[in-house]
């Protein structure tokens, strides 16, 4: 294939990372747990149940094996160890076809669709791995196939994604048409449930993140079966996220409904022949790379490099078409661009000297990028109180009260109770106990997840402490005001902070570290006795189009 420019950032950012990823992988084949990725389970031994989803690595293996222009090229080792891991793999698939990612019988959905669609790959990717036994992975695929075609994922969506494609990689590994049909089927039901704004529910709202990843399985199935319903619905999505690169080379963030602020390549270098879209986020993402901006490979832990490096390699051998004459961001050539996408809640400001973007559903949650670098973010208010901790107003909520004006956002709602509880070893105990008890049962096993999913991610316990903010923008400033109102004539409010980028809510795939996380400065108030007699605090902000905060008042009445 001929060199094409900017493409080898793909494969220079995984050859980086390779020792890294190599080290996670028990190597000692005489060892129980040989081909295990997941080094909190076989050296550390601090786990009890090892990620399914850490196997993804196998197919990152088999392609540095596979490439030729890696410098891993040809080493036999590296298809040794993805035999291991698809063989640990195996072992570790529970009775009814399912996988486990966090504990004893999760029957975990993402594990399930994720790790089958990339032992699948590797399986499709090198026929002849060393040591045969294929007929025995095959057999784990079909189970996994089968319980993957009853069961299905509402919430987040990239999950569903996934799975469809997972499933045509078990019909081309089998042969079995109920796998083709199964993954049509779910083609389809991603269509139904695609917001006719381009993005598919992650907890209720749109991840510029998540949906990238949701594209990158999108792409490997229009690749292989070609069926036009991927592409349109695809293209939409990335039209969507067309509007949400940053100067700074990140995508998403702060207001995205799961925090996500990296991108999923190989989708976007699959669809390039098809779409301006993909070629302008293509351009986008090698960029990022090359300069070392936003959030990408180096920056992902280890759990998270055995999940996507593989992504980063399929973009390096799909990559065919000459994207350098492309934007690398989308910036309006005029002033005053604003765009409301109502069913996402997502308010965009854009002009020449920044652009900004502002959630109406997680308490105006906003982030602004300007033309010198500088990042302005705020992941929602912080009203710490002397007994209950923190109350926030950033996790996701449909009831807010929103109203949008041109270049004006108003959002009030009541703060949330944040739930901080680590792991305590009796809770664990507890935990365990039942889960390799009644929790084998995989109905209740479900169920419990779903309760999880309820308490850790989406939690909904309202406190009768109100919040407000308006953001507005004018030709010279940007415009913050916060009020926390109370019921009652006294609040226990202690102090009130503003300007986190990094806040509460849980996203396993969040809060890697970013160079704009260098220019986090929040703002810690204390209002006093006499301030909280009075029923609100209202700080205001003003901020130059450079990023610089210029005045901050804190008044109550």
């Amino acid at each position: 294939m001929t060199d094409l420019p900017g493409r080898a950032v793909y494969l220079d950012a995984v050859a980086a990372q390779a020792p890294r990823l190599l080290g996670l992988i028990n190597r000692n084949s005489a060892s129980a747990t040989y081909g295990c990725f997941d080094r909190s389970y076989w050296h550390y031994r601090v786990v009890d149940t090892p990620s399914a989803r850490c196997q993804e690595a196998v197919l990152t293996l088999a392609l540095l094996h596979h490439l030729s222009e890696s410098p891993y090229r040809g080493k036999d080792t590296l298809l040794a160890w993805a035999r291991a891991g698809m063989d640990f793999w195996r072992s570790q698939q529970r009775p009814d076809g399912s996988f486990d990612e966090w504990y004893p019988n999760e029957h975990s959905f993402v594990a399930t669709a994720f790790s089958a669609y990339a032992v699948a790959e590797t399986r499709l990717l090198c026929d002849r791995a060393p040591g045969g036994g294929e007929a025995a992975i095959d057999a784990g695929l079909a189970r996994a196939g089968r319980w993957l075609l009853k069961t299905s994922e509402a919430r987040a969506l990239n999950q569903l994604a996934g799975s469809t494609a997972a499933l045509y990689n078990i019909f081309l590994v089998t042969g079995e048409r109920e796998f083709e049909r199964g993954a049509r089927e779910r083609l389809g039901v991603l269509g139904r449930r695609q917001s006719r704004e381009g993005w598919f529910p992650e907890y209720g709202g749109a991840d510029i993140g998540y949906l990238s990843l949701a594209i990158a399985y999108l792409g490997q199935l229009y690749r292989k079966a070609g069926w036009p319903e991927a592409l349109e619905i695809a293209s939409a999505s990335m039209e969507f996220i067309k509007m949400f690169l940053h100067r700074d080379g990140t995508a998403g963030g702060e207001y995205s409904s799961r925090l996500t602020e990296y991108l999923i390549p190989d989708g976007f270098e699959i669809f390039a022949r098809e779409s301006s879209a993909a070629r302008t986020i293509s351009r986008f993402v090698r960029d990022s790379l090359r300069t070392g901006r936003g959030v990408s490979l180096p920056a992902f832990d280890d759990r998270y490099l055995t999940y996507v490096g593989s992504n980063f390699l399929e973009a390096y051998r799909h990559a065919v078409v000459d994207v350098s004459a492309e934007e690398p961001v989308v910036s309006p050539g005029r002033r005053g661009v604003f765009m409301l996408f109502n069913e996402a809640g997502l308010a965009v400001i854009r002009d020449e000297t920044y652009e900004g973007v502002v959630n109406l559903h997680r308490g105006g949650a906003f982030k602004f990028v300007f033309k010198n670098g500088a990042t302005l973010s705020d992941a929602g208010l912080i009203a710490v109180t002397p007994k209950r901790g923190p109350l926030y107003a950033g996790y996701w909520d449909e009831a807010v009260d929103q109203r949008v004006d041109d270049r004006r956002v108003t959002v009030r709602g009541r703060l949330r109770q944040v739930e901080e509880r680590p792991l305590a070893p009796w809770s664990n105990i507890v935990f365990r106990a039942f889960q390799l008890t009644v929790g084998r049962l995989a109905g209740v096993g479900l169920r419990l997840k779903d309760l999880l999913r309820n308490v850790i991610i989406m939690p909904r316990a309202r406190r009768r402490v109100e919040y407000e903010r308006i953001i507005e923008v004018d030709s010279d400033r940007i415009s913050v005001a916060d009020r926390v109102r109370w019921a009652g004539r006294q609040a226990d409010v202690q102090t009130v902070v503003l300007g986190v980028r990094n806040s509460f809510p849980y996203t396993p795939s969040s809060k890697f570290f970013n160079t704009a996380d260098l220019d986090d400065r929040p703002l810690v108030l204390s209002p006093s006795a006499a301030d909280c007699r009075h029923g609100y605090i209202e700080v205001s902000r003003r901020y130059s189009l450079d990023g610089e905060l210029c005045e901050t008042t804190m008044r109550a009445g």
